[in-house]
């Protein structure tokens, strides 16, 4: 956020009320920030939204398109590989390339789902993507986003390509909590910990410039997770733990398995 006179950087790089244009709200609101406009306010990390959402509603037709295709010529697979090519093809020639990485990463994680319900992928290449996922986090500090990104995205289709259906979790009910309650955490925790930083910054905590890491820092840290995480249970409570109830209403199935 920024504090005083709006000059100095505590946490971001806009004022909180800097992205409240018409265009930005109309993105926010349909869900299709990164494409419209940017998000409002101060939740940054929802440019994402906008990609996904197109995404997972391009998608079904795609396929569709291709098994049609396939049905007069056969070949079911390569039908859809030259769908999505050309899918890819008609983003870069609109001037969309970092669209089309994106659609690119997000089509290679629905086939490292089939890869891996096949079976199909060495364990070895599982750690070695591991590898190459983190290599571009690390790396993303130092080269083109772009770049970074598709190491990452590459990386991690590669793991999730060879996902050994046995591994245990936590706790059942508490792994689908937090897998149920993920998007809210998603949405919600960039705003909240810009606000829990305006108040330790009103409290003379945190200075504008930020702070080097102290006990008090950690402190900080650990109180806007906290809240961040409280407020995520609120969401769940109030809305994801009755996704499935709303599912069933709309596909009217007495019953449907738990996502």
């Amino acid at each position: 956020i920024y504090a005083g006179d709006w000059g100095d950087s505590v946490f971001g790089d806009v004022p909180p009320f800097a992205r409240y244009t018409a265009g930005d709200i109309a993105a926010s609101v349909l869900s299709l920030e990164g494409v419209i406009g940017a998000p409002m306010g101060t939740a940054g990390p929802l440019w994402s939204l906008g990609f996904e959402w197109i995404f997972y509603f391009c998608f079904p037709p795609l396929m569709v398109s291709a098994d049609y295709l396939a049905r007069r010529v056969g070949h079911v697979w390569l039908m859809r590989a030259a769908v999505m090519a050309a899918s890819v093809i008609l983003l870069a020639g609109i001037g969309r390339y970092y669209a089309a990485l994106l659609w690119i990463i997000w089509v290679g994680g629905a086939v490292a789902h089939v890869i891996a319900e096949k079976g199909w992928w060495p364990q070895v290449l599982r750690w070695v993507g591991l590898v190459v996922c983190l290599g571009g986090f690390v790396a993303g500090l130092h080269i083109d986003y772009r770049f970074a990104d598709l190491l990452i995205g590459a990386g991690f289709i590669s793991f999730l390509a060879c996902y050994p259906r046995g591994e245990r979790g936590i706790n059942h009910r508490l792994d689908q909590t937090m897998a149920s309650g993920s998007y809210s955490l998603y949405v919600i925790h960039l705003p909240l910990i810009a606000f829990v930083c305006l108040m330790f910054n009103r409290a003379g905590l945190l200075p504008n410039g930020g702070a080097p890491i102290s006990p008090l820092m950690i402190a900080m840290l650990l109180t806007a997770a906290a809240i961040v995480g409280a407020t995520c249970c609120v969401y769940y409570w109030l809305f994801e733990r009755n996704t499935d109830v709303l599912r069933r209403l709309l596909l009217r199935k007495p019953s449907l398995q738990h996502a």
